[in-house]
């Protein structure tokens, strides 16, 4: 067996005709972001999120304290200590939506 490298280092190709594609680099989550209801309505919840490699720390910035660990595979979001644990982040990095419907908003 052998594989060629594709010109832009996406995919290797190899001789028995699969296809390695790189997985996608995850997106820097890092910042401050604003909860919003199912609704739509604005939650009293504002997150910081510090991203290292794909870890992620997770952090109300204010009112009671809510905090967990998570990581980022791709489009999916982990909060390994929240009742809510799986998130989809949007393709232009701006939005989590979160599967109880709630939506974290990039500030």
């Amino acid at each position: 067996q052998h594989g060629t490298l594709s010109a832009d280092g996406s995919k290797i190709s190899w001789s028995d005709g699969v296809v390695w594609r790189r997985a996608p680099k995850p997106g820097d989550l890092s910042g401050t972001w604003v909860g919003y209801f199912d609704d739509g309505s604005k939650s009293e919840y504002v997150w910081s999120i510090k991203q290292t490699g794909s870890t992620l720390a997770i952090q109300n910035m204010g009112g009671q304290t809510a905090r967990s660990k998570g990581r980022i595979d791709g489009n999916k979001v982990v909060a390994e200590d929240f009742a809510t644990r799986n998130g989809k982040l949007s393709s232009d990095g701006s939005r989590i939506t979160w599967t109880d419907g709630n939506v974290w908003k990039r500030q």
